[in-house]
C-alpha cells in the first residue's frame, strides 16, 4: 500500500535493464529454466514484501527461524518425494564445507543479516540493493576465476549502480523536503 518515489521508480527500471544487459544473450526467449527463474523472482519479491512487513513488528532471530525452518522442511520432503537419493553416498571435508558455508553463512545469516536491516529501508530499495548480487558475483568471478565480461555486461553492472544512485537521490529529494530533522535528546535511563 506504499507507493514508490518516482526516483525509486526509475531505479527499478534501471537495476531491470541492467539486469538484462548482464544476463540476456541477444535475444528474449523463455525456456522452461527462465520460467522457474521468473517464478522464484516473483516469489522472492513476495518475500521482500513480507520481510518489510513482519520484520518491523517481530523479533528478527525467530523471524529467521521460522524461514529456513520451514523451507528446510518443505525443501527436505519435495526433495524426498522427487529424488529418493537425497543423501550424498560419500562425506568428504569439501562437501561438509560447502555444507557449512552454503547452509550457515549464504543462508542462514544472510537471511538473518537481510531481516535486520531490511525494516530500515523500503522494499523497492532493498530490491535495487539485492540486484547487486549480479553485479558482485561478475566481480567474483573475474577475481577468482579469471573471467571477463562483455561491454554489455559491464553496462548492465553499471545501470545497476545506477539505479542504486537514483533510488537514493529520492530518498535526498524527500528528506529535503521535508525540512531539518529535530534533535532528538537521548534517553537516559536508572543507574
Amino acid at each position: 500500500r506504499k507507493f514508490p518515489h518516482p526516483c525509486s521508480i526509475a531505479g527499478v527500471v534501471l537495476a531491470a535493464a541492467g539486469m538484462g544487459l548482464i544476463t540476456l544473450n541477444g535475444r528474449f526467449s523463455l525456456s522452461t529454466g527462465e520460467l522457474l527463474a521468473l517464478l522464484s523472482a516473483f516469489f522472492y519479491s513476495l518475500q521482500i514484501i513480507l520481510i518489510d512487513t513482519c520484520s518491523r513488528r517481530n523479533h528478527v532471530t525467530l523471524l529467521t527461524a521460522i524461514q529456513i525452518g520451514v523451507a528446510f522442511v518443505l525443501s527436505g520432503l519435495f526433495s524426498g518425494l522427487t529424488d529418493p537419493r537425497i543423501l550424498p553416498e560419500i562425506w568428504s571435508r569439501q562437501l561438509l564445507f560447502a555444507i557449512v558455508l552454503t547452509g550457515v553463512f549464504a543462508t542462514v545469516v544472510a537471511f538473518f543479516i537481510q531481516a535486520g536491516v531490511q525494516k530500515y529501508t523500503t522494499p523497492t530499495k532493498a530490491t535495487i540493493i539485492y540486484c547487486l548480487e549480479p553485479v558482485s558475483s561478475a566481480f567474483f568471478s573475474y577475481w577468482l576465476g579469471g573471467e571477463l565480461l562483455s561491454f554489455r555486461q559491464y553496462a548492465g553492472a553499471g545501470l545497476i549502480v545506477a539505479a542504486m544512485l537514483t533510488a537514493e537521490l529520492g530518498t535526498f529529494i524527500r528528506f529535503r523536503e521535508s525540512g531539518p530533522v529535530p534533535a532528538v535528546e537521548p534517553v537516559r535511563g536508572n543507574r
